[in-house]
């Protein structure tokens, strides 16, 4: 096996899933450092958010959780893909996140 083999269609999920784990410890240690909130799990994290009103839409954030999750044990590559074509959605929330998170 090669391990310098890339799959790009893997590459893609992978991209979304990076980006989902980094965005959920940057919330979740910023709700620490700034709120003094310690919360145990990805669901606790976005409802705490959203309680502090840092993120908007609760909903896209817990559908996340689902996504992952589902992207991380699937290998049926049409579930995957849909769940790819919801990234422009995600993006678009992780970035109103960071905007807010930056800010304060």
């Amino acid at each position: 096996m090669n391990c310098f083999y890339s799959d790009p269609a893997q590459e893609k999920y992978t991209r979304f899933e990076f980006t989902y784990e980094l965005m959920l410890k940057t919330l979740k240690i910023f709700l620490e450092d700034i709120h003094g909130i310690r919360a145990v799990s990805p669901r606790l994290v976005f409802k705490e958010a959203y309680a502090l009103s840092i993120i908007e839409h609760e909903g896209i954030f817990l559908e996340m959780i689902q996504s992952r999750n589902l992207l991380s044990h699937t290998y049926n590559e049409e579930q995957a893909e849909q769940i790819y074509k919801k990234c422009p959605l995600y993006l678009s929330a992780i970035k109103e996140l960071y905007q807010r998170i930056s800010v304060s």
